[in-house]
């Protein structure tokens, strides 16, 4: 079932009973802390700062799991993402039973996949956790595609209103995936206890669990770290061991977090799932199952780059040579492609031939 949950910044949100907004069925509150590199400010020309202290308590007093965001402005996203970490270490806004703390992009100037990612990556570092979330409109997810970024255990989280209603609709544009939609900036109708012009309200489509970074969270956390650190230690020391060492000890004793580090890197989970079916696997055995699972991973990759490269060579030799080299260019591109097609093959049957003896 969906968890409900609302985000607010006090200077346009009064929340004057807490009791009232978790009896709404509110179980999470984002809290905006900064603008780029400064405090966030209340809305008078002197911006004087209204730092998230009285909001993070409220929300924690009854039982709300807090979190906090930073609104990006144009600059240096690495600057920004210090601050908004300044906050959370010295607000406890990391840990399970928070939200992961959000980077709020919307700020023209500030669309752009690179600032997201250096942002996010930088925030990770600073509060050393992995769980971190990324806003924005359905509309700039369809472009930036935050779903692709390089940014383990990211939370996406789309802004997609629909009739703006206050009921959920489906979000238009972007088809990526999204772990929590704010559906409406009309939801004063639907959590009592604030008085405001207006109120944003979310849905997660995640466990609230797996929000929260519960003991269910199958995303990478420092302490998936440090036991599959422990692991590759053991791999390192035990990989020429005589009389072929089993890994069977390694393996299980880390437990059932290791299932969860590599469940999203297809050529390591496929080794894992070997292991598990065969505990006394020796360290040579595996490592010629990691060849097999690797190549297999990226054997899409290779025929991608291949297919993109051989579309450029006749255009490339015709633009040198001229048009009447059109017919040589397209004799030498089937040639290309029949010599890169028997190297692969040659390749793929010399990897089955190892793993099989």
């Amino acid at each position: 079932m969906p968890a409900r949950g609302i985000d607010v910044f006090r200077i346009y949100q009064n929340v004057q009973d807490w009791p009232a907004v978790r009896r709404s069925g509110v179980e999470y509150c984002w809290v905006k802390a900064t603008n780029g590199t400064r405090i966030a400010f209340a809305n008078n020309a002197a911006r004087t700062p209204a730092p998230a202290d009285p909001t993070v308590a409220g929300a924690r007093s009854v039982g709300i799991a807090p979190g906090l965001y930073g609104y990006a402005l144009p600059g240096d996203p690495i600057a920004q993402a210090d601050v908004l970490a300044a906050e959370v270490i010295r607000l406890g806004c990391r840990g399970p039973g928070t939200l992961p703390p959000a980077l709020d992009l919307e700020e023209p100037g500030t669309k752009s996949a690179d600032f997201g990612v250096r942002f996010l990556r930088r925030l990770q570092e600073r509060i050393g956790q992995q769980r971190v979330a990324i806003y924005m409109s359905a509309s700039w997810a369809a472009e930036l595609r935050p779903d692709r970024w390089d940014v383990p255990g990211l939370v996406i989280w789309i802004a997609s209103y629909g009739s703006n209603s206050g009921g959920r609709g489906a979000i238009p544009y972007y088809v990526g995936r999204t772990d929590v939609h704010q559906f409406t900036s009309e939801g004063l109708h639907l959590v009592r206890g604030i008085t405001s012009s207006g109120l944003d309200v979310n849905e997660s489509d995640i466990a609230l669990s797996t929000l929260l970074g519960g003991e269910d969270d199958d995303m990478f956390t420092d302490n998936d770290r440090a036991k599959l650190d422990r692991l590759n230690a053991f791999l390192a020391e035990s990989a020429n061991a005589p009389g072929g060492q089993t890994l069977h000890d390694a393996i299980w004793r880390n437990g059932d977090a290791l299932a969860r580090v590599l469940a999203g890197q297809s050529a390591q989970n496929e080794v894992l799932a070997q292991v598990a079916q065969n505990p006394e696997i020796t360290a040579d055995a595996l490592g010629d199952r990691i060849d097999t699972a690797v190549a297999r991973a990226t054997a899409g990759l290779a025929e991608e780059l291949t297919a993109r490269l051989l579309a450029h060579v006749a255009p490339a030799m015709v633009a040198v040579l001229g048009e009447h080299a059109a017919d040589q260019a397209g004799r030498v591109v089937d040639e290309l492609s029949r010599r890169l097609h028997d190297d692969g093959q040659e390749a793929a049957d010399t990897t089955t031939e190892r793993t099989t003896a």
